[in-house]
């Protein structure tokens, strides 16, 4: 009996520490896939490649921008208008970074919230920033975790010129 409920022990440590490290897989998943995506917006001056940020959402995708719904379609026309802007050398690039990233998992669906960071820089001499906090909804597909939802707040825009910048 004693030899039973050692190893039955054995096996229930085991088997957490199985699941605490399963779930820190999923959790980098998710975290892959929001800092994949800011990373391919920061290399879409340089790539052009809609695809490489679109591949991070369900085809379902919504997102709620200060209180405005858009769709993935929405996603794809800004990009269109942010390659627009490319060619006729009225924006620079972009910067896009992310910070304080914090998932939870449950099943096939994991939320996380981050704080976010834009930065645009005009070929006209301006520099635009945006930041704020968005919570946003996964869903795991296949081996893949994708973007199902976002819901952001922006704590303001600035503009300002680049000569003012340091």
């Amino acid at each position: 009996m004693k030899v039973f409920l050692v190893a039955s022990m054995i096996a229930c440590i085991l088997s957490l520490s199985h699941s605490s490290t399963f779930a820190a897989q999923e959790e980098d998943g998710i975290k892959k896939v929001i800092t994949g995506e800011f990373k391919a917006l920061s290399e879409f001056s340089k790539t052009r490649d809609k695809q490489s940020i679109l591949k991070f959402y369900t085809k379902d995708y919504m997102r709620v921008q200060n209180g405005k719904l858009e769709m993935l379609e929405d996603i794809e026309n800004w990009l269109s208008d942010i390659d627009k802007q490319l060619k006729h050398n009225k924006l620079v690039g972009i910067a896009a970074e992310v910070t304080n990233i914090d998932v939870h998992i449950l099943g096939t669906t994991g939320w996380a919230t981050y704080h976010y960071q834009l930065k645009r820089t005009g070929g006209e001499g301006f520099v635009d920033e945006e930041s704020g906090l968005c919570t946003s909804i996964h869903t795991k597909v296949g081996e893949l975790w994708l973007n199902h939802h976002d819901h952001c707040s922006s704590e303001g825009l600035n503009l300002r010129q680049l000569s003012t910048v340091n």
